[in-house]
């Protein structure tokens, strides 16, 4: 869970001055994350999820070791939240095949919103 918790406080960090800089999240073409997921041990994929001001982050954990059995090829949620000119974050299991809640950080324990 560390190292996807890490590599989502990149995305987060390069999400959010996108949208301090140009007051939206981007188009979805522009992912930029391949080459972090590429060297990760744990990580399968990444996908985003663009809604008006808003994008939910999927993160795909490998199904192999040496991911811990209870979370391999389940999938953790990142939101980030556009709202009047702040941005709330927001980190959660995913609504299909997402990681039980006993196995991630007190942080990571938010409810997915309606998109």
């Amino acid at each position: 869970m560390a190292e996807a918790l890490n590599v989502l406080s990149g995305v987060k960090v390069q999400l959010g001055e996108r949208y301090a800089f140009d007051g939206d999240f981007g188009s979805g073409d522009d992912k930029g994350l391949e080459e972090l997921v590429n060297q990760t041990r744990y990580i399968q994929s990444v996908d985003y999820f663009y809604r008006e001001d808003n994008v939910a982050i999927g993160m795909n954990m490998r199904d192999r070791a040496p991911v811990a059995n209870a979370i391999r090829g389940k999938r953790l949620r990142i939101e980030l939240i556009a709202d009047g000119g702040s941005i709330k974050w927001s980190c959660m299991s995913a609504k299909n095949n997402g990681i039980e809640a006993k196995h991630l950080p007190g942080s990571c324990r938010g409810e997915p919103s309606s998109f």
